[in-house]
């Protein structure tokens, strides 16, 4: 695996030195990439019945995958804006201790819909090069879900969509390689970070919960 994206990346770079395909005006793409998305400070609780005393360990974030349909404009080969909308779950993995000694392993899974706002920047010619993208973010959450196993209790699921804010407000960075091999068709190879700036903690809004990501995205766009 680690071969085939060097090798990606080493054809783009080659190619976006020696190309001069012109990437002006509309397009729509699509992507796909792995992100490790995760909450800060799951502690304290997400059950009412909880204290601040609960102990929460081994907490893991999410790996998910996040589909993104996009599209923009092109006012010249280096200046973009970027928009679109894609779906990834955000959430955590971690052992809870409640009730005295009772221990559970919970999933806590908070489904969103992520739309960005990018301006993109890439240093080349012929819309080919290394870019850079920034801009806010929306994540509009769709549900949240509790998944507890214990051999007390066994199996159960609780859903805590009412503990969440219903709307997320962040900043997102990219950064990675485009490349224009004609007129019409781009690929892109890189890196976006979706880091969340609001509490969206409802539960126990003193304790501030944000969400962030930061994963590898791969995507192919046609420009009209």
């Amino acid at each position: 695996m680690k071969k085939v994206i060097c090798g990606f990346i080493l054809s783009i770079v080659i190619c976006a030195l020696s190309n001069d395909a012109q990437a002006y005006g509309p397009f729509v793409g699509f992507s796909v990439g792995i992100n490790n998305v995760s909450l800060s400070k799951v502690d304290p609780l997400w059950i009412k019945g909880g204290t601040v005393n609960d102990k929460i360990s081994s907490s893991v974030s999410k790996y998910t995958f996040i589909p993104f349909l996009y599209g923009g404009y092109s006012f010249s080969n280096k200046w973009s804006v970027v928009t679109g909308f894609g779906n990834y779950s955000a959430g955590q993995h971690y052992t809870d201790s409640l009730i005295g000694q009772r221990v559970e392993d919970v999933n806590l899974t908070i489904k969103n819909v992520y739309i960005p706002l990018l301006l993109r920047y890439t240093a080349g010619h012929g819309g080919s090069g290394f870019y850079f993208e920034a801009g806010p973010h929306a994540n509009l959450m769709q549900s949240a879900t509790m998944s507890n196993s214990s051999d007390l209790l066994g199996n159960y699921k609780t859903d805590v969509t009412s503990y969440f804010s219903k709307r997320d407000i962040g900043f997102s960075l990219g950064l990675g390689i485009h490349f224009q091999p004609s007129d019409h068709l781009g690929l892109q190879f890189g890196f976006r970070g979706i880091y969340g700036r609001q509490n969206i903690n409802l539960l126990t809004p003193a304790t501030k919960v944000t969400t962030s990501a930061l994963g590898l995205q791969i995507g192919a766009e046609y420009r009209f």
